[in-house]
């Protein structure tokens, strides 16, 4: 019995529904020759590369077109380690304290470690398609931060992934070998994010940002360094960053001041940031004040400060240069509805006091959205915040969306709605609030 032949338009539809469903679509690939390049395009399209991705590297050197279809890639390093692995045998008084996103009551402990500095083997190896291993010299000389130039003259060695255009890179020491390694093998970057990487000086984390010259969107989640020690290179082209996101594990003020000596921000329309104490609300001051009119989208947070609301209040934001602001997103504390049952319960004032702040000065101001727990909900004045969003300055506003995780335990998305409604007439009589309501599973 024959079986009519599908259009190809027709199987390429069906096999993109399956694109979270990994064992499905090898399945499918197995189905005929056909269906093989079409699955292939779904599961290669996000790959992890860790130490253990032995049979994956050989895979893609064994079968090179696939490669092609690579678009996202992150690259886990070996696990975090709490001992001094930062220390290469030459300066034995450095110790923990002097990371500026770590406690002072950390603990000193130096350890020797060399290949800390290196592009390390199994990702040399695995990334290169050249049959020929390299030479003793070669290998050598290509982890230490001055053979970055001759990394980068054999780029056409590692240009493995030509078409990936996200890179997260995960605990891993960063210096300029790895960022010369990394950029050579990844050339199209636009997107990139760092999780729990280390670097020994603050010229080594942004001598990878500048080593992405298609580089526009960039996220630091958590990030290490030691106190700069050495001038970046005056050879890394100009990068125009439209997406920066940062942490609060992150130390943003050296940034902001990298941000605004190189001009990266004059293109920026995204920023997304949580501000934890005086000095990096300060330079989220000095950040918006310099890319404030060319802004559209702003995500703030201060609720992990101790005490936000004096903390907004020492701060002076100011929200005047955003001329441009459209959308500006609060996370108002945990979005899981089962963390942290006390940050829940604390009290959202901030809250008012910072759109109090922005609304008079972003004229263009049309959507505002407040992610909180259910059970933080009544933290948040809603009648304040009611009265507030009643001021002509937002005229313009349309949209007020409360994104509210439940645990579901105590009510459902109507319950919700309803509340909103009575506490916020004005707003529901302006037909100006949504509720993105997420209930926990299991």
């Amino acid at each position: 019995m024959t079986f009519p032949r599908l259009p190809a338009e027709i199987v390429d539809e069906i096999l993109s529904f399956l694109h979270a469903h990994p064992d499905d679509l090898r399945a499918c690939s197995r189905v005929s020759r056909s269906w093989l390049p079409r699955a292939r395009c779904h599961l290669f399209r996000h790959i992890v590369v860790d130490p253990s991705s032995d049979q994956l590297l050989c895979f893609f050197k064994e079968t090179p077109d696939v490669r092609f279809l690579v678009r996202d890639v992150e690259i886990r390093g070996r696990a975090t380690t709490s001992q001094g692995w930062w220390m290469n045998g030459a300066d034995t008084s450095l110790s923990l304290s002097r990371w500026p996103t770590l406690g002072a009551r950390m603990a000193r402990s130096v350890r020797s470690d060399a290949v800390a500095f290196e592009v390390p083997s199994w990702l040399r190896e695995g990334l290169s398609p050249s049959p020929d291993p390299p030479s003793d010299k070669t290998d050598q000389d290509s982890s230490h931060p001055s053979s970055s130039k001759s990394i980068a003259a054999n780029s056409t060695v590692h240009h493995i992934f030509p078409l990936v255009h996200t890179l997260r890179v995960s605990e891993f020491t960063l210096s300029p070998g790895v960022s010369s390694f990394l950029a050579a093998a990844f050339p199209k970057v636009t997107t990139l994010t760092l999780s729990h990487c280390r670097a020994m000086s603050f010229a080594d984390l942004t001598s990878l940002f500048l080593a992405f010259p298609r580089l526009r969107a960039l996220r630091l989640l958590s990030a290490e360094w030691l106190s700069d020690r050495k001038a970046l290179p005056e050879t890394y082209p100009r990068l125009e960053l439209g997406q920066f996101e940062v942490s609060q594990d992150i130390h943003i003020g050296p940034l902001v001041d990298w941000l605004l000596a190189e001009s990266a921000h004059r293109s920026l329309r995204i920023l997304k940031c949580s501000i934890g104490t005086r000095r990096s609300a300060g330079a989220l001051r000095a950040l918006l004040s310099a890319a404030g009119s060319t802004l559209e989208h702003i995500q703030i947070t201060l609720s992990k400060s101790p005490d936000p609301t004096s903390l907004l209040e020492a701060a002076q934001l100011d929200f005047t240069p955003c001329t441009r602001l459209r959308a500006l997103h609060v996370p108002c504390g945990p979005s899981s509805p089962t963390r942290s049952p006390a940050a829940a319960t604390r009290s959202l004032s901030w809250v008012l006091a910072l759109l109090a702040h922005a609304g008079g000065a972003a004229p263009a101001l049309a959507e505002i959205r407040l992610v909180l727990a259910r059970r933080a909900l009544p933290a948040l004045n809603l009648e304040g915040l009611d009265v507030v969003l009643a001021r002509t300055c937002y005229a313009r506003l349309a949209r007020l969306e409360f994104d509210v995780a439940d645990a579901g335990t105590g009510g459902a998305r109507e319950d919700v709605a309803r509340v909103l409604a009575e506490r916020m007439p004005i707003a529901h009589g302006q037909a100006l609030l949504r509720l993105d309501y997420r209930a926990a599973v299991g």
